[in-house]
């Protein structure tokens, strides 16, 4: 590998949140690790709160033949029930915490849930 190759690859490198870089082969061997202090922190933010499953099962969109129909972008009020977890013989509902606009459906009716997974997000608005 000729050093033009070599520096556009560390330039490129320094672009990435990449920590460590092995290559070997025959005759090359090159590693590169980067330093704690290079890494820059990077903070996330989201709007959105999760609603999360109460238990592990399968995840149901309503009780016996009571079908709860929803939607992205309708309106969910705090207490609401959006839906249910089959854990054994019980049916525990998943309760929304907070109002505002349902954003994000992440589950299916019959999908398998673990326990405290984000099957919903709502925008508080």
């Amino acid at each position: 590998m000729d050093t033009k190759n070599l520096a556009s690859f560390i330039a490129w490198a320094k672009t990435t949140d990449l920590q460590e870089i092995l290559f070997k082969t025959k005759d090359i061997n090159i590693e590169i690790k980067t330093s704690k202090a290079d890494l820059q922190k990077v903070n996330y933010e989201c709007s959105l709160y999760g609603v999360k499953s109460p238990a592990l099962g399968i995840f149901s969109s309503g009780a016996k033949g009571k079908a709860i129909v929803l939607k992205e972008d309708m309106l969910v009020e705090k207490g609401q029930i959006l839906g249910y977890i089959e854990a054994g013989k019980t049916m525990q509902p998943v309760v929304c915490k907070f109002g505002g606009k349902l954003k994000v459906i992440s589950i299916e009716n019959g999908q398998s849930v673990e326990y405290n997974q984000p099957l919903f997000f709502i925008d508080p608005e």
